[in-house]
């Protein structure tokens, strides 16, 4: 009786906890988006002891920010980041 409880206590366990593990990774895929620039902006910098070690990308240029100009790709964390990448100027 004893076996069959636990069992099914395992079962169960196993099932509630896979649709919460995809939610975080899904959430972690995420939060390196919010390190690119928006319009016009610069990229913020990449955060160590994350996933997100890279800078982000630098917004594309918009004609009513900044005269047209891209923004500037953030620096990469010092543990081996890349820097992002700038962001193309607006044409007009």
């Amino acid at each position: 009786m004893y076996n069959s409880l636990l069992l099914l206590l395992i079962f169960t366990f196993s099932v509630i906890s896979l649709p919460a593990s995809a939610v975080q990774e899904k959430t972690k895929s995420t939060h390196c988006a919010a390190l690119d620039g928006k319009l016009g902006e610069n990229g913020h910098d990449g955060l160590s002891d994350t996933d997100c070690k890279n800078g982000g990308n630098g917004g594309q240029g918009d004609p009513n920010i900044n005269n047209g100009t891209g923004g500037n790709g953030g620096d990469g964390a010092a543990e081996g980041g890349n820097g992002g990448n700038g962001g193309d100027g607006s044409n007009g």
